[in-house]
């Protein structure tokens, strides 16, 4: 399966990376976090006009006509930038919505959506809905709540009588809880499918919580180089080093994990694109031709079976020395997964 990004999706995720480092930089996310309602209200908009709730639907629906793996960048990005808001809960919205009169000024960036996932029936199967939801993420700035029960979604606007919001503690300030209290409030059923809809948002989260790692991996390296003790970057010490080996082996493989599971859902499978399945053909059709066995695959250092390319050489500093060549006899570090080693990988993060 090819887990490698493709023009059209770099391209989706550099606009994404593009928008979100020139409106959001770490000090105005400490400042929105800060202060009411916990939101960019400008990058809301923004973000509606570029059509990032509705990238995923098909473009009959208002959508952009891209589908999971899309929306899977969208929220590595989201992740990556730590940017606050409802975004799970808004873009899964623009799915259960669809064909309603809601979904319209959802996909404009007028209607924030928070999620509550109910999967126990515990706020009721039937015609009405009551009880509490504790601790549903961003519930205050939100203008209506999607419930995901176990066979039936819902919707309900935030000004629904019988609905109310009360705050509570969070340790993220860029992620605000809330108790949701329903007192017996009438709400049909969406014609959506729940189990879809879980089922993307799982992927979802999991995405956002690969574009974190990245982030700080990003950020512990760019530490690592200019910090100094004993007279020289802490980057220059091997175990510090190694450390940061270990972030990035993990980092990628979390980030090819979470792409076949975007490439998987929108039926690419485990078949190679048209063009890399003609060109294998051809390699097969020379080595009989010229009686010899074919090829094995090109395997890069950070290879660690996920199929995907080598970190980004921007990524980490491109100043290696191989110390295992120097290293006394029993001494060689340990192998990680898919016979990738440490110091092999330690080499790329030296900064001097």
């Amino acid at each position: 399966m090819d887990l490698t990004l493709g023009p059209e999706e770099t391209a989706v995720r550099d606009a994404i990376r593009g928008v979100l480092t020139e409106r959001l930089p770490l000090a105005r996310v400490r400042a929105v976090a800060s202060a009411e309602p916990g939101i960019d209200e400008a990058l809301w908009r923004e973000a509606g006009g570029l059509g990032w709730f509705g990238l995923g639907l098909p473009e009959d629906a208002g959508g952009a006509g891209y589908g999971a793996a899309e929306e899977m960048l969208l929220f590595v990005e989201l992740g990556r930038g730590l940017t606050p808001g409802q975004w799970l809960g808004t873009v899964l919205g623009a799915h259960a919505l669809a064909g309603t009169p809601a979904l319209a000024p959802l996909l404009a960036g007028e209607l924030r959506v928070a999620l509550i996932d109910d999967p126990s029936d515990a706020l009721g199967d039937g015609a009405r809905l009551a009880g509490v939801a504790r601790g549903v993420a961003d519930a205050g700035a939100a203008g209506g709540f999607l419930v995901l029960g176990g066979g039936a979604a819902r919707y309900l606007p935030a000004t629904t009588h019988g609905l109310a919001v009360e705050g509570r503690p969070s340790i993220d300030p860029t992620r605000r809880l809330g108790d949701v209290r329903f007192s017996g409030i009438a709400a049909s059923p969406l014609a959506s499918d729940t189990a879809t809809l879980r089922t993307l948002a799982t992927l979802l989260a999991a995405a956002e919580a690969v574009g974190v790692a990245e982030r700080a991996l990003e950020d512990s390296v760019e530490y690592a180089k200019v910090r100094q003790q004993f007279g020289r970057p802490i980057g220059s010490f091997q175990a510090v080093k190694h450390r940061c080996a270990d972030m990035a082996v993990r980092a990628e493989v979390a980030l090819a994990h979470h792409l076949r599971g975007g490439g998987a859902r929108r039926g690419r499978g485990n078949r190679a694109p048209p063009r890399r399945r003609r060109q294998g053909a051809r390699d097969r059709r020379r080595a009989r031709q010229r009686g010899r066995q074919r090829p094995e695959p090109r395997r890069h250092g950070f290879h660690v079976g996920s199929g995907r390319a080598p970190l980004s050489q921007a990524r980490l500093a491109p100043r290696a020395r191989p110390r295992d060549a120097h290293r006394a006899p029993g001494r060689a570090r340990r192998p990680l997964a898919g016979g990738v080693s440490e110091s092999r990988i330690a080499t790329r993060l030296n900064p001097l």
